[in-house]
């Protein structure tokens, strides 16, 4: 059976919920068409131009990435700024583009999860609690017939996210009355008179960083002139995924023991290590990508080992003179060794539903570092 990107977002969505991802993210479908048909997929760590020729040589119809390309709001699209020109490119050659970045890495098929499973960890346990995000209920009020539009728009806007569940709603039913006075342009009845119209109230919860977008776009589908709706602030507590792991090595081994398995999973050339203290490695914390932040959390958390990437020179003897091990594995290697497991989690998911596509992994190596 053949597949579209909208069928296809929806399977990544499965993978890695977009609502998890960190509030400071941009994820999900970034360039292209929801109901362009797909052949062929082509999975990268980030779109660059060797991505992107890679793409247009193999006749890739959707490029799926970890790193946004599109991370900031961007004020214009020209080619004489390099995200500008890929953007074009991409439309140009008529390629979709899609995104998992931390909705990915807090998945519990993420990569997170996976390099600890590949590195032998058990009692698998996040490595913080996350942060509490402050939500509030938007309740909009709208003709029977509108109702299916606004909570289409609701699940475009985010509204009723949370946990594990998406598109998240509640309607109650009603009548709505009201007078329009002169000067007023009514959708539905006349001026001078009361009108009593059949209306819904559909309710969801939304983050704070959604809505006044969220607002914007339900007042253009809004078919009155004035649309009631409340915005009710929640104390309700919810919690946004953490993106590290914590687990236990079935037996201890001494730190040089587990850097060097690491590099080898990893498949990392330029591994490097600040050893803090001599015990034996038992209790494993990680953070893949740039991780840095989570130092102070392993540590708290009794970690003897932290593995991570792009750790700064100071953190790094900070960390050594307060007695905690680090493992540098590299932004790029504790990242892009995944790709073949996102490989295998969608062509599992494609084959389960019969879809028809051609899954592959970018073969370009764009870490922009060079070790010697």
């Amino acid at each position: 059976m053949k597949i579209n990107t909208q069928k296809v977002i929806k399977i990544l969505e499965g993978i890695a919920p977009e609502n998890s991802a960190q509030s400071w993210d941009n994820v999900g479908f970034m360039v292209g068409s929801k109901n362009s048909m797909i052949d062929k997929i082509m999975i990268a760590l980030e779109v660059t131009p060797e991505v992107i020729q890679e793409a247009v040589e193999e006749g890739i119809d959707l490029i799926i990435t970890h790193h946004p390309l599109i991370f900031s709001p961007l004020k214009s699209i020209t080619d004489d700024d390099p995200v500008g020109k890929m953007v074009m490119d991409l439309i140009r050659h008529r390629m979709n583009l899609l995104v998992a970045h931390t909705n990915l890495d807090s998945s519990p098929q993420g990569l997170n999860v996976f390099l600890g499973k590949e590195l032998g960890l058990k009692r698998l346990t996040n490595l913080s609690d996350g942060y509490h995000k402050k939500y509030f209920k938007l309740a909009v009020n709208i003709p029977e017939s509108h109702r299916e539009v606004l909570v289409s728009v609701f699940r475009e806007i985010g509204a009723g996210n949370y946990g594990n569940y998406s598109g998240c709603t509640f309607t109650t039913a009603g009548k709505g009355t009201f007078e329009p006075l002169t000067g007023a342009s009514p959708a539905i009845g006349e001026i001078g008179r009361v009108q009593e119209v059949e209306e819904v109230r559909v309710e969801a919860i939304i983050e704070e960083d959604r809505v006044a977008a969220g607002i914007e776009k339900v007042l253009k589908i809004h078919p009155y002139e004035v649309p009631a709706y409340d915005l009710i602030p929640l104390a309700n507590e919810f919690d946004n995924p953490n993106m590290g792991v914590l687990g236990y090595l079935e037996t201890p081994e001494s730190l040089d023991s587990f850097a060097r398995r690491a590099a080898q999973t990893l498949g990392s050339r330029n591994l490097r290590v600040v050893k803090g203290h001599e015990r034996m490695i038992s209790k494993v914390a990680i953070l893949t990508g740039a991780g840095s932040d989570g130092i102070a959390v392993a540590r708290a958390r009794g970690a003897d080992v932290f593995l991570t990437g792009d750790i700064k020179y100071h953190e790094a003897q900070s960390a050594r003179l307060m007695g905690m091990n680090l493992i540098d594995g590299g932004h790029y290697e504790t990242e892009v060794f995944f790709l073949k497991e996102l490989h295998r989690l969608l062509t599992r998911e494609f084959e389960a539903q019969h879809y028809e596509a051609a899954l592959r992994v970018s073969k370009v190596d764009i870490n922009p570092f060079i070790a010697y």
